[in-house]
């Protein structure tokens, strides 16, 4: 941390060495005084190559009705997503804006868009979107 004396900068530190830090700001002038604090959270580093086994089935199982939606006995629109090669008849490998899989997460239409009890945070549809763009080649 540095404090630049004329006119009272904070320059905050190249990196963070610890997953979270506080930083305060105070900004001084003739007539008040204020000050601020801030989190910053260093986010997990994602694997480069997303694996249905370690990324999308683990995402599916959490944050679907699986076993009585998508699995092999209880196929719901005839998508079965219990394993890699059966999620894999839903998707256009290299193409996920074309791919079923990735197009039920993100439908605007909350009657039509995966899965039915709300939509999936943003990272986790951007998971689905890369393992797609990457070929769906990593089980």
């Amino acid at each position: 941390m540095r404090m630049m004396n004329q006119a009272n900068w904070y320059v905050a530190p190249k990196s963070i060495a610890t997953d979270t830090i506080q930083v305060q700001i105070q900004l001084n002038d003739m007539n008040s005084n204020s000050s601020v604090w801030l989190t910053v959270i260093r986010a997990n580093k994602i694997d480069s190559t997303i694996s249905f086994s370690k990324h999308i089935l683990p995402l599916f199982e959490a944050n679907c009705n699986f076993k009585a939606c998508h699995g092999q006995n209880d196929a719901a629109g005839n998508v079965n997503l219990e394993n890699h090669a059966a999620t894999r008849n839903h998707v256009l490998p290299f193409k996920p804006q074309n791919s079923l899989l990735y197009l039920s997460l993100i439908k605007s239409d909350p009657l039509r868009r995966m899965p039915p009890s709300g939509p999936l945070h943003q990272y986790k549809t951007e998971t689905v979107f890369k393992w797609i763009e990457q070929g769906c080649l990593n089980n």
